[in-house]
């Protein structure tokens, strides 16, 4: 059964990484760049839009910047927000009717400092990498095995409805750290009360 198990996780991690590979469709995608740091990704689908937005986007050969005007956090927050909006409002972009009004920081790397900040559900638009907080619930029982506490996503959940997930999962928006984003989801997701959630969470890793 072990054996079975790596074998598809192998498999899944193959598929989540096939970006990198190199038929996949990366060489058709344009770099998305800010203050000189790469933040993302942009498919072809995404620059047509985008090209109707000439005093925000600025395109190259291989790229998308920002407009040099946009030079602080809070200009190109707005200005990305107002074209965002305005994609929505044209329903052009599949990915923008899961709209969450939830902003997200946008970073080179998770330990820069924010660019600007852009609502969730248009992140996937610009191949922004996004950050979320994971946490795994288990029990040991009096014979000393463990259990693991495995949630299940609603049926009408935006994304993998139905599927199962962790205990309880977040992703990390603008005004929080990840130990508060995570004790957030434990009353939101699991009922656990945040106080509690505060007292047992124990950070582990990242990846």
């Amino acid at each position: 059964m072990s054996e079975i198990w790596s074998l598809g996780a192998k498999r899944l991690l193959a598929r989540v990484n096939s970006f990198h590979q190199p038929d996949s469709s990366k060489s058709k995608c344009k770099l998305f760049v800010c203050n000189d740091q790469q933040i993302g990704w942009i498919r072809e689908d995404a620059a047509e839009q985008l090209r109707r937005y000439p005093n925000v986007f600025v395109e190259h050969s291989d790229r998308f910047t920002l407009a040099e005007h946009l030079n602080t956090n809070e200009s190109r927050s707005e200005a990305v927000a107002q074209v965002v909006n305005d994609m929505r409002a044209r329903d052009c972009l599949k990915t923008l009717r899961g709209w969450r009004d939830e902003l997200y920081l946008v970073k080179s790397a998770y330990s820069q400092p924010p660019l600007f900040k852009i609502e969730r559900a248009a992140t996937s638009i610009f191949g922004i990498r996004k950050y979320g907080s994971h946490v795994n619930g288990y029990v040991i029982d009096e014979n000393g095995t463990w259990h693991m506490w495995i949630g299940k996503r609603s049926a009408t959940k935006q994304t993998f409805p139905g599927m199962y997930d962790n205990m309880a999962a977040g992703g990390i928006s603008h005004d929080l750290t990840p130990t508060e984003c995570m004790a957030k989801e434990c009353e939101e997701e699991a009922t656990i009360p945040k106080e509690l959630a505060l007292e047992k969470l124990k950070a582990v890793g990242a990846v």
